[in-house]
């Protein structure tokens, strides 16, 4: 093609047709400009398709993961349900009057004193920050993700302040007196008189209410933010469905 208009070009100078020659300079310079265009349209085209399928597989991944934490967030909203209404029936008990240490004691230890562990699926959220890929998100989506993961991220360390003082307080519980020991020592009356069980209980016990105390405290607040983070997971559904046409 280049060749054929190189050929034409010098023909037209040769037979000193200058009008004639410049007519054609320009259409081919315009059929030239013609092709550019085409060209960066079809480049246009085919990077938007690129980003079309890359915006549609992490609309899917993060659906996934998504599905998953919203999964996770209704078992630790329930286990700290559970564990709530443990301690809630612990305060009831002593309703009842006169109670002996012991029986206050076997009481407190049918409370959950275990803490829950979550974890967030953030892989795509991360992918999207880390690759600036997040551009290709509307602005809607975009500002929701962020304000998703910024709340998961507050959750997290909330959480570990909070439990941390909890358990440094049930610790304390169990150094006050060393109870694990009182089975066993059954036939050790000499070592069971010096260790005094029946002082340490009730010392025992204050702390150990004091801890539980503090971890249903903490668990009201995680539960707090866990579904102010589930209402903001399904609003972030629901943007990303609707992007899908789902």
């Amino acid at each position: 093609m280049i060749q054929l208009f190189r050929r034409i070009r010098q023909k037209l100078l040769s037979e000193n047709k200058l009008s004639t020659y410049l007519v054609y300079a320009i259409g081919e310079i315009i059929l030239v400009m013609i092709g550019i265009l085409l060209a960066l349209q079809v480049n246009n085209w085919n990077e938007k398709r690129n980003q079309d399928e890359l915006r549609i597989t992490y609309y899917q991944q993060l659906l996934d993961e998504l599905t998953l934490d919203n999964n996770q967030i209704e078992l630790n909203l329930e286990r700290q349900e559970k564990s709530i209404a443990s301690y809630q029936d612990y305060l009831k008990s002593y309703e009842r009057d006169n109670l002996s240490p012991q029986e206050i004691f076997n009481n407190i230890n049918k409370v959950n004193f275990s803490f829950g562990t979550i974890e967030f699926n953030t892989y795509t959220i991360e992918v999207l920050k880390s690759t600036g890929d997040i551009r290709f998100m509307p602005k809607a989506l975009r500002n929701k993700l962020v304000t998703l993961k910024n709340a998961q991220t507050d959750h997290l360390k909330n959480k570990g302040i909070r439990e941390s003082m909890s358990l440094r307080i049930m610790e304390d519980a169990y150094l006050a007196g060393p109870l694990s020991l009182k089975n066993v020592l059954e036939n050790q009356s000499q070592m069971a008189k010096a260790l005094d069980f029946d002082y340490r209980l009730p010392y025992q016990i204050a702390i150990m209410h004091s801890g539980l105390t503090s971890k249903t405290f903490a668990e009201n607040n995680n539960i707090w933010e866990l579904k102010n983070i589930l209402a903001l997971t399904d609003e972030t559904v629901q943007l990303i469905r609707a992007e899908l046409n789902l």
